[in-house]
């Protein structure tokens, strides 16, 4: 545990479907839950940088033309409001470092 330097953490990008989908995660929840994993993280490694990449942006066009993907709501807006959630949370937290490229614009 003591030879761990980073950890980096992606999470949020199948949350943010629709409400009512298998996978959603609503967007209170997805922040407490990132929260209490970077605690976690943070007692478990604490000499670990804690890196948080947030949802990344999506094609929204590209998704509803693959005729394999199955419609679940994924947008921008939506991907969007995730990824400020997860860089409040992150910024919030002393030791977590949000990352600047996943910034939303």
């Amino acid at each position: 545990r003591g030879d761990v330097a980073l950890v980096v953490l992606c999470v949020g990008a199948n949350d943010a479907v629709l409400p009512g989908r298998k996978m959603h995660v609503p967007l209170q929840r997805y922040a407490a839950n990132l929260q209490s994993m970077l605690e976690a993280l943070e007692r478990a490694l604490p000499g670990a940088t804690l890196f948080v990449m947030t949802p990344p942006p999506i094609d929204e066009d590209w998704i509803r033309a693959q005729p394999w993907f199955a419609p679940d709501g994924r947008s921008l807006e939506r991907h969007r409001a995730y990824a400020v959630a997860a860089l409040s949370v992150a910024e919030a937290m002393r030791r977590a470092r949000p990352s600047d490229a996943c910034r939303p614009r």
